[in-house]
């Protein structure tokens, strides 16, 4: 089995990347939102069981099942920045530990 790659325009991929960028942080910019006391609130759209074993303190649970109830996304602030949280636990915790915001 062979791999063909194909040329993609530059101009198109540094808009692809912008465009992502705009929309994602990482967990060194969450860490430092959080330290900062700035107005966000984290979204942990994992299974409940998931939220229950571990998540960013201060995170609102908000599985998938629930996102057509009004009153479960009422937690949600209008007005603050969303960030939105949806790998495991586990994979958080190795890729980058949050001293004193990951609740075991």
């Amino acid at each position: 089995m062979t791999n063909t790659f194909i040329k993609n325009d530059p101009t198109k991929a540094l808009q692809y990347f912008e465009d992502k960028m705009a929309f994602t942080t990482g967990p060194i910019e969450l860490n430092r939102a959080i330290n900062e006391k700035q107005d966000i609130v984290v979204v942990d759209v994992r299974a409940a069981e998931d939220f229950v074993q571990g998540h960013i303190g201060g995170a609102v649970s908000l599985p998938r099942d629930k996102w057509s109830n009004p009153r479960a996304c009422a937690k949600i602030s209008s007005t603050s920045s969303t960030v939105t949280h949806m790998f495991a636990i586990w994979a958080l915790r190795r890729v980058w530990s949050l001293p004193g915001r990951v609740i075991p």
